[in-house]
C-alpha cells in the first residue's frame, strides 16, 4: 500500500521541479504523453477495375478514444506499377517517393481526431492499359498518432485487394 503513494509523491515532486524550472511547457509535455486514443482505419474499394481504368478506394480514420489524438497521419503505398491519381483524389493527399500521404502527413504535422471523431478520404490509382488480366493489385493503408498511447494497434492497417478483368470482346 504504502509502495504506490510513494511513487505519486515522487511523481508529483518530479513535475513540480520540472515546472519550476522549464515551466508550464514540461507540465503539457508529460500530460501529452499520457494521452489514449485508439485509432483505427477500414477502407472498401472496387472488386474489379479493367485495364487502363481507375481503382477509387474510400479511406475511413476514426478514433475511438478516449482522448483526442494529434498528428494523425494516413498512408497508402502506391501499389506495384500503379500511378496515383490526385485529380480523382482527396485534395490533402500528396504523394512521395512511392507512398500517398493524407491530411497533411507529409509535412509531419498530421491533423487531429477528437473522442469519437472519423475523417474520410478517397485514395485514386490509374491501371496501365498494358496491365496483364487476372492479376490482384492489393492497397494497404496504415494509420499513426504522432503523440500518446493507441491502445490498440491491431486496427491501424486494413488492406483490400482489386482484381484487374478484361472484356472478352
Amino acid at each position: 500500500m504504502a509502495r504506490p503513494r510513494a511513487l505519486f509523491w515522487v511523481l508529483l515532486l518530479f513535475l513540480l521541479v520540472l515546472t519550476l524550472l522549464y515551466g508550464r511547457r514540461a507540465f503539457l509535455s508529460a500530460q501529452v504523453i499520457l494521452q489514449r486514443f485508439d485509432l483505427s482505419v477500414s477502407q472498401e474499394g472496387p472488386e474489379e477495375v479493367a485495364p487502363g481504368g481507375t481503382a477509387i478506394y474510400a479511406i475511413l480514420v476514426r478514433n475511438g478514444g478516449p482522448d483526442a489524438a494529434a498528428g494523425v497521419v494516413l498512408s497508402d503505398v502506391v501499389p506495384p506499377g500503379l500511378r496515383f491519381d490526385a485529380g480523382q483524389s482527396d485534395p490533402s493527399c500528396v504523394v512521395s517517393e512511392g507512398i500517398v500521404f493524407c491530411g497533411n502527413g507529409r509535412d509531419g504535422k498530421g491533423f487531429a481526431l477528437g473522442n469519437g471523431e472519423e475523417r474520410e478520404f478517397a485514395v485514386a490509382f490509374t491501371v496501365p492499359a498494358a496491365a496483364g488480366c487476372r492479376i490482384t493489385l492489393a492497397n494497404t493503408v496504415l494509420v499513426q498518432g504522432e503523440r500518446g498511447h493507441d491502445g490498440d494497434e491491431g486496427n491501424n492497417r486494413s488492406a483490400v485487394t482489386t482484381a484487374v478483368a478484361c472484356v472478352r470482346r
